[in-house]
């Protein structure tokens, strides 16, 4: 279907969220955390014209769910600070039912780590070198021919990290 309008609408509910997390200095040089993110539901149609089609217009679903991220940042050096973690990365998105008929969001569920090195250059900056890994599996829907269909789906990444700070 084609589609030509000068001002088409579309719109993103971001799920409330809140974030509690706590951190203990075990040593002067081991701190650990951990923080748990709790996101609320919604939903709403991507594209505000309500007389688009079912296959332009989708409806977003997100169900409430918690994610939890650990942390642990060592002292190696007075200058050098090591800090890893693992965190969930889960999906709001709901189950996908075994014979859909429109399009749903993807539900992976995924997890990942994180490694970095920060150099301390002065008291107040700082350079960091490290990255990440997520990856996970779920489903996701396909148009398939003539109609959805439920696929598995499995997502990896690892991204290289390179920051600076600086502490006013």
């Amino acid at each position: 279907t084609d589609i030509f309008e000068s001002e088409l609408l579309s719109d993103t509910n971001v799920p409330q969220r809140i974030n509690i997390g706590v951190s203990h200095e075990y040593s002067p040089r081991l701190l650990l955390s951990v923080e748990l993110q709790r996101f609320d539901s919604t939903s709403y149609y991507d594209f505000e014209n309500e007389n688009l089609p079912n296959t332009i217009r989708d409806f977003v679903e997100h169900d409430p769910l918690t994610n939890i991220h650990f942390g642990a940042e060592y002292k190696v050096k007075s200058w050098l600070l090591f800090r890893a973690g693992l965190y969930t990365n889960f999906s709001s998105a709901p189950d996908i039912p075994n014979a859909p008929t429109r399009r749903y969001q993807d539900k992976i569920n995924m997890w990942g780590f994180s490694a970095h090195y920060a150099f301390l250059t002065s008291k107040q900056s700082s350079l960091t070198l490290g990255g990440f890994y997520s990856g996970g599996k779920g489903e996701s829907v396909q148009f398939l021919g003539d109609s959805y269909a439920k696929i598995n789906k499995s997502i990896q990444y690892f991204t290289f990290l390179v920051g600076t700070a600086y502490d006013f």
